[in-house]
């Protein structure tokens, strides 16, 4: 079994992975899903885990499934 952290850091590079590739800045998309950049950077690097309300917000505006941002698998 992963360890949380290890958990929320393939998360959070799966979700800067398709930020990217949908073209937003973290500012922008901070400002899309209601938090401050440095939060989203937080998100990004696996120091803070997130609310399921927030996952679904996020994976609406990045155009992908829940499923893709939790896919610890990939690499």
């Amino acid at each position: 079994m992963k360890s949380r952290k290890e958990f929320r850091r393939k998360i959070g590079r799966n979700l800067r992975k398709f930020r990217l590739a949908r073209g937003y800045a973290q500012g922008e998309l901070a400002e899309k899903i209601g938090v401050k950049q440095c939060q989203l950077s937080q998100y990004e690097l696996g120091f803070a885990s997130f609310a399921g309300e927030k996952l679904k917000n996020i994976a609406s505006i990045l155009k992908v499934s829940i499923e893709d941002l939790l896919d610890t698998e990939a690499d």
